[in-house]
């Protein structure tokens, strides 16, 4: 003869709460999670508003995640395509569009910056496409004259800005030191253009970003609907918005919009 047991919904939780109670206090801790740990910790320590991270080994994407926001204002969660303004990082990815045409023969690395860009002046023009890419140029690093943002125009242009400081001298002559230029920079991005016959921003997206499926990346505009792009902020006490940069200040020195997931895909390459 069996027996049947009809317990009620409050009886059963009374009798299952303190099995429940026991499962949960042995269950084992989770192991803590040491790239979580330093992120979350940075994070709060630099008052970072949001970060994306891609771990890649030996080639490998070992792991991508979002650590809290790309917009305050929207509580938009950072995520691995979430968009970031790179700066200069920008920088090795102009060097390879001028390797590049090197190895086709449109530019030589020991050629004076002179014979693709001979507006600039003749102390700067004594400079080698070598030199521009390893910083030993003496070319003045900033990109910015006084008042730049005053001018700025939809027409504005790299030739524009090179007349407004083409008065600065060198800092050394060419090869003679190290010494980091953003100018330096900036000029590779016109010798790109007049090379190849493109905009420095079609030679990129054609040759580069195309080519490694790195879609999301692209030359940087305050103008344009850009998904997934991240919002800039700054802290003092509170977090509070920034004056996001003009691209067209930094151009080929740092101009470029990616992703941790597309510069994954460029460490690969």
């Amino acid at each position: 003869m069996s027996t049947r047991v009809i317990l009620r919904p409050e009886t059963f939780l009374q009798r299952a709460a303190p099995v429940l109670l026991f499962l949960l206090l042995a269950r084992p801790p989770a192991l803590a999670d040491p790239v979580d740990d330093l992120v979350r910790e940075t994070m709060d320590r630099q008052r970072i508003a949001g970060l994306s991270l891609a771990v890649v080994k030996e080639g490998r994407v070992m792991r991508t995640g979002g650590y809290g926001y790309a917009n305050l204002e929207w509580r938009n969660p950072a995520r691995p395509d979430t968009l970031y303004q790179i700066g200069s990082v920008t920088k090795p990815l102009t060097a390879q569009a001028v390797l590049m045409l090197a190895d086709e023969g449109k530019v030589s690395l020991d050629d004076r910056l002179s014979r693709h860009v001979p507006e600039v002046p003749e102390d700067w023009g004594k400079a080698t496409i070598r030199h521009l890419l390893q910083h030993t140029s003496g070319i003045p690093s900033e990109t910015e004259p006084p008042g730049f943002q005053s001018l700025l125009t939809a027409d504005y242009t790299p030739v524009r800005l090179l007349s407004m400081v083409r008065h600065r001298p060198v800092e050394f002559e060419p090869g003679a030191r190290w010494s980091y230029s953003n100018m330096g920079y900036y000029l590779l991005g016109v010798v790109i253009e007049r090379a190849s016959g493109l905009s420095y921003e079609a030679f990129m997206r054609e040759r580069i970003f195309q080519p490694l499926g790195m879609a999301s990346t692209r030359v940087n505009s305050l103008e344009a609907v850009i998904p997934n792009r991240a919002s800039g902020y700054a802290y003092t006490g509170e977090y509070r918005n920034i004056p996001p940069v003009d691209p067209r200040i930094p151009y080929a020195a740092g101009a470029i919009l990616s992703s941790v997931e597309d510069l994954a895909r460029w460490e690969q390459a």
